[in-house]
């Protein structure tokens, strides 16, 4: 910490710059600051003090509370993509094998299904290892956060794939004779 020409306390510039893009790293640095090198005018009130430890205290409960409240979203968002992709896939083999049965080369179809299946697999594995990262490296909210919106935006993207792959294979079917 340093001193202006008065002898107050400043706080290090560096948190400064990090506290709108990294709240729970400020707080953290915070918290260390205050337990480890403690403050000259705190030390003189130990009343003060404690009141300080508490409330750094129920910050970062609440904090860690809101972490576990994100995390568990993005886990529900994961099983829902999961279960999401599993029933586009299976409507889509359906819709293959009907239009099998029906006149088409199975080559052309076997090809079809192979990029779907392809399709499903790189999105859900791409968007599935980039959270799970994440979360491993104790992200912060703001990361994780970042996360989400990238998984969300990459299953628009694949919902939309699977939507031109799906009417692709409905207007190539030949039409059944009256």
């Amino acid at each position: 910490m340093s001193t202006d020409k008065f002898g107050r306390y400043r706080p290090i510039v560096a948190a400064q710059r990090t506290f709108f893009t990294a709240p729970l790293n400020n707080l953290n640095m915070s918290r260390k600051r205050i337990q480890q090198l403690g403050d000259p005018e705190l030390d003189h009130d130990a009343a003060n003090k404690k009141y300080v430890m508490e409330t750094t205290n129920r910050l970062s409960e609440d904090i860690t509370a809101l972490e576990k409240k994100i995390l568990l979203q993005l886990d529900r968002k994961i099983i829902e993509a999961g279960q999401h992709v599993d029933s586009l896939y299976a409507q889509t083999v359906q819709m293959v094998e009907g239009a099998l049965n029906i006149c088409v080369t199975k080559n052309e179809m076997n090809h079809k299904i192979d990029e779907i299946v392809n399709t499903f697999n790189t999105n859900i594995n791409v968007v599935r290892n980039d959270l799970t990262t994440m979360i491993k490296e104790n992200a912060s909210v703001n990361e994780l956060n970042q996360a989400k919106n990238r998984f969300d935006s990459r299953f628009k993207k694949l919902d939309t794939k699977i939507d031109n792959i799906l009417s692709e294979i409905k207007t190539s079917l030949p039409q059944p004779s009256p």
